[in-house]
């Protein structure tokens, strides 16, 4: 199981907590689903959450792909820690994170819109 793996070889996965893709033109995350948040609550494994750029611009959702020469604004937040954590505490943990995320991505798509002096 993953969780067997996860402790034995003490691996790194990346999960994407909102289990879909996002076609948001605004970059408001989805709910987080639970899955990643309960399996490194078993395992005590840190979360080290990521927010991405709103990227509704750059992505051509009828070709399902990029575009070509566009920058996609990424940040790596600070570690959780989920060493002290029961499993009552999973939902605050949810929400705590998305919450991270969600600034960090907005400041994110802030920096990547030009100025109204530089259009």
């Amino acid at each position: 199981s993953s969780l067997r793996y996860l402790e034995h070889d003490r691996t790194s996965i990346v999960m994407f907590p909102e289990g879909q893709r996002n076609p948001s033109e605004s970059g408001t995350l989805l709910d987080f689903k639970k899955g990643a948040f309960f399996l490194a609550y078993c395992t005590h494994a840190p979360i080290i959450p990521i927010a991405v750029q709103c990227t509704y611009p750059l992505f051509s959702w009828p070709l399902m792909r990029f575009r070509r020469n566009c920058v996609v604004r990424v940040r790596v937040l600070l570690p959780v820690s989920t060493d002290t954590l029961t499993e009552e505490d999973i939902p605050t943990l949810i929400a705590d994170t998305r919450r991270d995320i969600q600034k960090a991505c907005n400041t994110l798509s802030a920096a990547a819109r030009p100025s109204p002096a530089s259009t």
